[in-house]
Parts: structure tokens; C-alpha cells; sequence
């Protein structure tokens, strides 16, 4: 099943939050092929919730556009909802 979802880490107290994409093998009960697919900064500028969410990304859909080509819909900064088009290899979908 390919899956997407959200990887957080911390840096001098500022959250830093990821898109993520893999795949979980169901019978073997193991998830394989992650890959960082965005961050924050893929995204138009924009407000932020509070200082410290300004670069939080989660992902709440994704869908291909023809070959090379995805959209990513998704919540940035805790505070606003946006869709980026990415220019990417498309084998996961």
C-alpha cells in the first residue's frame, strides 16, 4: 500500500515537519521505501499559528497529473491549507 504522512524533528526548539511518502508491506508487516517528497518551503509563504509551527507541513492528499507530475494537497504552518504541483518521478503511484 503506498501511504503518505508526516516526519517531525526539532531544532533549537523550532519544529520541522516533512512530507513523507513509503510503502507498507501488509503481509510482512513492514514499511519500506520512504522518502522525504516535500517541506515547507514547496509551498507559497504565508502566515504561521504560532513562531514555532512556521515550517510544518502535513499532507492530507496526493494525486498524479500526467507522467512526471504530482499534486500535493496539504496543511502548512498550523494555519492554512495549500496544493503544490511538483515536477517528480512518478513510480510510487
Amino acid at each position: 500500500i503506498f501511504i503518505i504522512g508526516h516526519i517531525a524533528c526539532y531544532k533549537n526548539n523550532v519544529r520541522h515537519y516533512y512530507v513523507l511518502a513509503a510503502y507498507i508491506d501488509l503481509k510482512q508487516k513492514v514499511i519500506f521505501g520512504e522518502k522525504i517528497i516535500a517541506e515547507r518551503k514547496d509551498f507559497l509563504e504565508g502566515p504561521a499559528k504560532r513562531n514555532d509551527l512556521k515550517d510544518i507541513v502535513f499532507p492530507s492528499g496526493i494525486f498524479k497529473n500526467g507522467k512526471n507530475n504530482i499534486i500535493l494537497m496539504a496543511g502548512v504552518s498550523d494555519c492554512e491549507i495549500q496544493i503544490a504541483k511538483f515536477n517528480y518521478n512518478c513510480d510510487f503511484l
